[in-house]
């Protein structure tokens, strides 16, 4: 098998830069979803907790009567 030539090396550099260009989108469209899924994490999270924190008062108070 014979040692790739310069035109085959011009050709696997370009199909390296078409991929890098490729992973660099996907990159960051995953920056913007973990961007939003944050956010919208950030947003729930006080409601989570104001709802555990009123369903164990509500059981202990159940507990306790």
């Amino acid at each position: 098998m014979s040692e790739p030539g310069f035109s085959d090396l011009l050709d696997i550099v370009g199909d390296l830069k078409d991929q890098l260009y490729t992973l660099d989108h996907k990159l960051e469209a995953t920056r913007e979803q973990v961007a939003l899924l944050t956010e919208a994490l950030d947003q729930q999270t006080p409601k989570a907790i104001t709802s555990a924190n009123t369903n164990a008062l509500e059981l202990t108070r159940s507990e306790n009567a």
